[in-house]
């Protein structure tokens, strides 16, 4: 799921930079938004693998 996030947003990001002209504006806003969607859903996946990882350690 991590890794899928990971190479979806760079995917967006170097499709979307290539815009030119008046929707450079709106392209800059979006990758803004997609770089902090990226972020929260990466926090969200690394809290998901420590959680994860604690609770193998307590089923020992």
């Amino acid at each position: 799921m991590l890794v899928i996030t990971i190479i979806h947003s760079i995917t967006f990001v170097v499709a979307t930079s290539v815009a030119s002209g008046p929707e450079a504006t709106e392209v800059a806003t979006t990758n803004r938004l997609s770089r902090h969607l990226l972020l929260l859903k990466l926090a969200a996946g690394l809290f998901d693998c420590v959680e994860g990882q604690q609770r193998a350690i307590a089923a020992r």
